[in-house]
């Protein structure tokens, strides 16, 4: 009964969470379930033969219900509201309490059907992984070089539900201490995307993100990602999670996480929260966490600054990316980045064609800029005021003109001299709904501004593109080429990876510009067209370009 007590109270928490948010008529069915939960609970004690326990509920529904129904029946969502968290909740609370042992192990035990229903459905991989590591108890107290596995300890939340903290010298809350699964429901509205099917969840300690999210979204698949055998036997033991399990829709993952992670980075359908990071021991995958959150966090915080300067550059007299089509057409354009190998290269820029066009980077606008050599283009993509900096050059305006994102910092944009052409990116509703109202096309950012110069480049059938400083690695143990940044020297720590270079051998990339490579590699493994793609470099090896170290190129 107590688990009834405490699924009617997540009821309560959902119809609280949807109607705040107006979402009413989720709101109001859940409180027609929440009508019915009632009636059931009173009936259980009924039937329990705890007359004590029967008169004291049928004593609170009657004091409570009839405001209740008569808000209900007037369609008074903020009565409603005020009724449940002010009155039935810590009814509720109180009885939930009253059912308890005090003894959690005991209160709340689904170790036998969840195992049960893994394997009925299957799972028989997870399920011997399971029992393998003996029961729950030799599972909590093994040892580990001489310390406690035992880290995880639970205590009541004043919902009644299970609150998780972290012991290991200093005392760390893993949820809410106060109502964990409204905190899951708020985190989750917020995080959710209508478009992704199937998200993963960067650590076990977010059991309650899960559950929020199977009660929101009927179809949405989720994985678990743990593999920390000690969080798994409290998760299993501890929620009732039988009817997930065999819903088909929960997966746990708990071996070689890393491709599952990766997978979940690069669909951005990874759900992470600051827990996600206590755990892993691989160091890998802890840093992988740190770096996504931190994306994302910028992400969201970056997001007023798109509206802001959509709005803006709109407003400015400018022109479209298409309108450069026939200067771009079966041109060889020079694709310019800030990597490293751009100074080997700059001999190819002076000496290029004339009827060649460069297009460069704004990071890499300053130092051609030095060298003598006027870009045709530059482009920005950023959104932040950084982007002032790159554009706070002596550019000719007859000579060089702006292609900037329209979400790109607008202050610099307005700046900027010479001609403008805006460029419209996927996956941005503003800029997609103008693309469509203006019959302009669309293109791909792909996460930096020299993917998106690619697609650009791609989309307008240049006759060949030759990337010079696309280096997406710390070739020479640099950072970027020589006089773009003071400080220049690549770290020998942080989320690296090793990755092929041009000349056969192996090199170090940091995982963002790592995500780049792969994401151009992507790009062109379904590219069609007839452009030919050379990537003059000494840094990553591109597959799709014909890559050529810079000495080969200049030989």
């Amino acid at each position: 009964m107590r688990n009834k007590v405490l699924s009617l109270m997540h009821e309560i928490q959902y119809c609280c969470v949807t109607g705040r948010m107006d979402y009413t008529n989720s709101a109001f069915k859940s409180v027609g379930q929440i009508a019915g939960g009632i009636a059931e609970l009173l009936n259980l004690a009924g039937e329990s033969g705890d007359l004590r326990l029967s008169n004291e509920m049928s004593q609170g529904i009657q004091s409570m219900l009839p405001p209740f129904l008569e808000a209900q029946e007037k369609r008074d969502l903020v009565r409603i509201i005020d009724i449940l968290e002010a009155e039935i909740l810590p009814w509720l609370q109180g009885i939930a309490s009253e059912l308890s042992t005090g003894n959690i192990e005991e209160d709340f035990d689904f170790w036998e059907e969840n195992l049960d229903a893994l394997n009925e459905c299957g799972q028989e991989r997870l399920y011997n992984y399971l029992i393998s590591n003996g029961t729950y108890e030799a599972c909590a107290n093994k040892q580990d070089d001489g310390a406690s596995q035992d880290r995880i300890q639970c205590e009541y939340a004043i919902s009644g539900d299970i609150a998780f903290r972290l012991e290991n010298g200093n005392t760390r809350y893993l949820t809410g201490r106060n109502y964990p699964y409204t905190d899951a429901l708020n985190f989750i509205y917020e995080e959710r995307k209508d478009t992704i099917t199937k998200y993963g969840f960067g650590t076990g300690a977010m059991i309650y993100e899960l559950l929020a999210l199977y009660r929101i979204n009927i179809s949405t698949k989720m994985i678990l990602i743990e593999d920390g055998a000690e969080m798994l036997m409290r998760i299993m033991r501890h929620f009732d999670l039988a009817d997930i399990i065999r819903s088909g829709r929960m997966e746990i993952c708990y071996k070689d996480i890393h491709s599952t992670i990766s997978e979940c980075i690069r669909q951005m359908s990874l759900l992470t929260k600051p827990v996600s990071v206590l755990f892993p021991e691989d160091e890998k995958v802890r840093k992988a966490y740190e770096k996504y959150r931190r994306i994302m966090i910028s992400s969201k915080e970056e997001k007023y600054l798109l509206y802001f300067n959509y709005e803006e550059n709109r407003r400015l007299q400018s022109g479209y990316i298409s309108d450069i089509g026939e200067k771009i057409e079966g041109k060889t354009v020079y694709l310019v980045a800030g990597g490293p190998s751009l100074n080997p290269c700059l001999p190819l820029l002076k000496n290029r064609d004339k009827d060649s066009a460069i297009l460069c980077v704004g990071t890499s606008s300053g130092k051609l800029l030095k060298e003598g050599i006027d870009p045709d283009y530059v482009i920005i993509s950023d959104p932040l005021p950084e982007m002032k900096r790159q554009l706070d050059h002596p550019f000719d305006p007859k000579k060089t003109s702006l292609i900037f994102l329209c979400t790109a910092y607008s202050y610099a944009v307005e700046s900027f001299g010479g001609t403008r052409y805006i460029v419209y990116q996927k996956d941005f509703e503003k800029a997609e709904a103008a693309a469509d109202a203006e019959e302009k096309m669309t293109f791909l950012t792909g996460g930096s501004v020299s993917t998106l110069a690619l697609d650009i480049l791609l989309r307008l059938q240049a006759g060949r593109i030759i990337c010079l400083g696309l280096d997406l690695a710390y070739t020479y143990n640099q950072m970027h080429a020589a006089g773009i940044h003071k400080v220049n020297a690549a770290p020998e720590s942080g989320s690296l990876v090793t990755v092929k270079s041009t000349n056969g051998e192996m090199i170090k990339a940091p995982a963002n510009l790592n995500s780049y490579r792969e994401w151009i590699v992507d790009r062109l493994r379904d590219y069609s067209g007839e452009t030919e793609i050379i990537n003059v470099s000494d840094g990553a090896y591109i597959e799709g370009m014909k890559n050529v170290t810079c000495r080969e190129y200049n030989d």
